[in-house]
């Protein structure tokens, strides 16, 4: 057994010391590396190998470390002493956890998981805050809110399917190109038709604001239809939706998207949105924001305020059938997540009269009340 340090290759031997806790005595060994750890020869064609990835050290190695005790987790109470600087200095490249460098990292990763762990018990009492949750909903990047926006639209197209029928699809690009204007925070919307039954309208994530086939099917002229566009192109702008998905998601998932991801967070998009439910603050912001778009767009404010009458009087209908509708299901509204028909009622009773003219011209009008009769839904064959 060597007792003092030679070359082996290009790496270095040493004799070292070998105790286990509760031993007086302590064994000689050589020391030396191989491809795999640490390998300790204590006899005649005798070894064990301490994986790099396993070791440990009672103090950080650097280059000016003369001597050290490696302990490995699954040898409990064995240590080995190693009194040689150039193996120490082998054995902290290969073992970079046992080098000062590395307890450094891990007293940074320590002081960031509490610095996390101290911003998570804010974030829970802060994002229910509607300016710091909107403020992150701003800071996320345009294209990752976009990227959301598209995979919900992927979602609710795979499973409902789109109305797609050109001359209706002309005429609400119209409709919602008058209502747009030339607001740069309104250029990058998109409105799409889903062949859904229920009645509803709700914006999602990037600007994704969608109608149901339900929705235009219950409205009785195209004013109606401009007022509910437009109240959900108000959130769109307000970036309510965003918003709120960072109230309901939480601190890391907006983490994630602050950051340009949409890994994680991106699997609860869908649900979140349709199922939103909007703090009151942004229901009244969106109602003005909609109404000044009805105002510049010269579209009467009165289709809105009807549509919300006749929603009010089938809900009380609904009320009266325990909820349900003729084919059994549950009735399901635009307010289903929205203030009630009374309160949007006594909103719209206090605006002010403008001059007005129809929203869409009748032919319009009429391509809209038919842009399901084409999907984007495979079309069933008939067996001869």
């Amino acid at each position: 057994m060597a007792n003092q340090s030679t070359r082996r290759g290009p790496d270095l031997q040493a004799s070292a010391q070998f105790q286990k806790e509760g031993e007086a005595r302590a064994w000689s060994v050589t020391a030396r590396l191989n491809d795999r750890g640490l390998v300790l020869d204590y006899g005649r064609d005798q070894s064990v190998t301490w994986p790099y990835s396993a070791l440990q050290a009672d103090q950080r190695i650097d280059s000016r470390t003369a001597a050290a005790v490696i302990t490995y987790p699954h040898m409990p109470g064995a240590s080995v002493t190693i009194r040689d600087a150039r193996l120490l200095a082998q054995l902290k490249d290969r073992a970079p956890q046992i080098s000062k460098a590395a307890s450094t990292h891990k007293l940074m990763v320590t002081a960031v998981v509490i610095a996390l762990c101290a911003a998570l018990v804010y974030g829970l009492y802060a994002l229910a805050s509607a300016p710091i949750s909107r403020a992150i909903a701003g800071a996320i990047p345009v294209e990752a809110r976009q990227s959301l926006g598209k995979q919900l639209t992927r979602s609710l197209v795979k499973q409902h399917g789109e109305c797609v029928s050109p001359i209706g699809t002309g005429a609400l690009k119209r409709l919602a190109d008058r209502l747009r204007a030339d607001d740069d925070a309104l250029s990058k919307t998109t409105v799409r038709v889903v062949d859904w039954n229920i009645v509803n309208a709700f914006a999602g994530p990037g600007g994704a604001v969608f109608l149901t086939k339900g929705l235009i099917r219950a409205a009785s002229s195209s004013d109606e239809v401009a007022g509910v566009l437009a109240h959900e192109l108000g959130h769109a702008k307000a970036l309510h939706p965003e918003a709120g998905m960072v109230r309901k998601i939480g601190l890391f998932a907006a983490i994630e998207l602050l950051t340009g991801g949409t890994g994680g967070a991106a699997g609860l998009i869908g649900t979140q949105v349709i199922g939103a439910s909007y703090q009151r603050g942004d229901e009244r912001e969106a109602d003005k924001l909609g109404v000044d778009m009805l105002r510049s767009a010269e579209v009467s404010h009165e289709g809105l305020k009807r549509f919300f009458e006749r929603i009010k009087e089938k809900r009380a209908r609904a009320a009266a059938k325990s909820g349900t509708t003729e084919n059994g299901r549950t009735t399901a509204s635009l307010l289903s997540t929205h203030p009630t028909p009374n309160e949007r009622l006594r909103n719209m009773a206090s605006i002010e009269g403008y001059a007005s003219r129809p929203s869409m011209s009748q032919a319009d009008w009429f391509a809209l009340q038919r842009i399901c009769s084409t999907t984007t839904k495979t079309p069933r064959r008939i067996s001869p």
